[in-house]
């Protein structure tokens, strides 16, 4: 049986704990690989380890003990995201050692959005490309989510030289999108429902962060028009923040900004704290629709937006800005709509 190591770069969701993208990614690969045979160690940052009884193992990591946690194993697999495992890893793995790069979070991208746009940002950025390089030159395969990913990527790892004479027929990079969880999804307690909304109130969903690639402030702009036609309408914002504070907050504080301008706040619109993954399925399936509204931006036209994935697991139809590949994925599909980008009338109507 082939043994597998996942280093995941965040929390997981275990025991409540509360899971941004990456962890929920790991996880579920992780429990995916397990029923494929293959014995699975998850390994979870030291500050955000949490003990839970799992089809697989679970441990902490830290960059000191990545050489022993590799011991028993016959391939890792590694996300490009955090810069000290990046670092870390080549130093203590044999070359010779197994090492699959996930490379579905465009994290290169993402950072320059976090940047300002002046010297320090310059000089920020060049700090975490220098971290994130050493995995991309030390990796044997790498997987990405979509197409447009895949192209990208292409250039980045033929001019590391990843893509060269020997790998050029048969490229070692390859599609894994995002999944969705192996259980139909079921309604198990009322989370809004009587609530916080009523029982036959419209309700519509925005669910996890509120990053400053997003544009939630075009949606509370849209609500007024959306209020006169349906005056019982209830927006709910669930997460907004990151739990672990891995991005900015002001877009969601310019956010909930708007909606108290508008005299909205706790009347139509409710901002409600991040819940654990488990719970997800209930806030799906107690909403009419989900909204995913984003900013023209290099993230979002190589992103892959997980949450839009997830909703259409539960069937929950979408509306999403226009420009990424999962937007239209979602619209070809006949399961959502796309809205222009910025148009608070178009997305109203």
């Amino acid at each position: 049986m082939s043994r597998a190591i996942i280093f995941s770069p965040d929390a997981i969701p275990v025991a409540g704990r509360l899971a941004a993208g990456p962890g929920i990614r790991y996880f579920e690969m992780a429990a995916g690989l397990v029923r494929a045979g293959i014995s699975v160690t998850l390994a979870v940052p030291a500050e955000s380890y949490q003990a839970a009884e799992t089809d697989f193992k679970v441990v902490s990591w830290e960059t000191s003990g990545i050489g022993e946690l590799l011991a028993g194993h016959d391939l890792a697999i590694l996300p490009q995201v955090h810069g000290g495992l990046s670092r870390a890893y080549p130093e203590v793995a044999a070359v010779d050692f197994p090492t699959a790069v996930d490379l579905y979070d465009p994290v290169l991208i993402e950072n320059l959005a976090l940047q300002p746009a002046d010297e320090n940002g310059t000089r920020s950025f060049a700090g975490y490309l220098a971290d994130i390089i050493p995995i991309l030159k030390r990796g044997d395969f790498f997987f990405c989510a979509n197409q447009r990913q895949y192209y990208y990527y292409l250039g980045i790892l033929n001019a590391l030289g990843r893509i060269n004479p020997l790998t050029f027929a048969d490229p070692p990079l390859k599609l894994v999108p995002f999944g969705v969880s192996a259980k139909a999804p079921q309604h198990n307690k009322n989370v809004m429902r009587g609530r916080l909304v009523g029982e036959k109130d419209p309700v519509i969903l925005w669910f996890s962060g509120i990053y400053p690639w997003f544009d939630a402030q075009t949606l509370i702009n849209a609500m007024p028009a959306v209020i006169s036609v349906l005056p019982n309408v209830k927006l709910v914002i669930m997460g907004g923040v990151h739990p672990r504070g891995h991005a900015p907050d002001y877009e969601y504080r310019a956010t909930v900004a708007a909606a108290e301008k508008l005299d909205l706040i706790d009347k139509s619109v409710f901002f409600v704290d991040w819940r654990p993954y488990d719970e997800r399925v209930n806030w799906y399936l107690e909403s009419d629709v989900a909204v995913v509204t984003h900013k023209q931006a290099l993230e979002t036209e190589i992103s892959h937006r997980t949450r839009v994935i997830d909703f259409i697991w539960a069937g929950l139809p979408s509306i999403v800005s226009r420009g990424d590949e999962v937007g239209g994925m979602l619209e070809t599909a006949g399961c959502g709509l796309t809205v222009n980008i910025g148009d608070a009338r178009d997305l109203a109507d």
